[in-house]
C-alpha cells in the first residue's frame, strides 16, 4: 500500500505508510446561535475525521519528504493506507512531533484533522 500525502490540487506525493495501528477518531462539532430571549435561531452539526499517525525510523531522504508536507500550512490531500484508495481534505493541527533516536534515525507524530 502507498500512502500520499500532498499540497490539495498539486501533484501527488507518495510517502511511506505511517506506523500501525493508526489512531483515527470521529469528531463531532456543532454550533449555534440564538436570540436575545434565548431561543435556538440555528444549531450547525457535523462530524469530521481526525487521524494520528506516526512514522519511525525515517531515512533522512523519507524525513525531508514528509516533514516538507506536513509543513504547509494549507490544505493537504490525504489518502491513508488503511482506507481503501479513499482520499481527504485534511490539515495539520497542532505541533507536530519530531524525535532524532541515538542512530540518527527520525521519528514524526502529527495529527491530521478532516476539512
Amino acid at each position: 500500500m502507498t500512502t500520499q500525502l500532498y499540497r490539495a490540487g498539486q501533484a501527488a506525493v507518495t510517502v511511506r505508510d505511517p506506523d500501525v495501528p493508526i489512531a483515527k477518531q470521529r469528531l463531532h462539532l456543532s454550533a449555534q446561535r440564538r436570540t436575545l430571549d434565548g431561543s435556538l435561531k440555528q444549531h450547525i452539526a457535523t462530524s469530521k475525521w481526525r487521524w494520528e499517525p506516526e512514522w519511525n525510523l525515517l531515512t533522512s531522504a523519507e524525513y525531508t519528504t514528509l516533514i516538507t508536507e506536513l509543513d504547509r500550512e494549507q490544505d493537504l490531500t490525504w489518502r491513508p493506507p488503511d482506507e481503501g484508495g479513499s482520499t481527504y481534505t485534511v490539515r495539520v493541527s497542532g505541533n507536530l512531533g519530531v524525535s532524532v533516536d541515538g542512530f540518527g534515525s527520525r521519528s514524526v507524530r502529527a495529527v491530521l484533522e478532516e476539512t
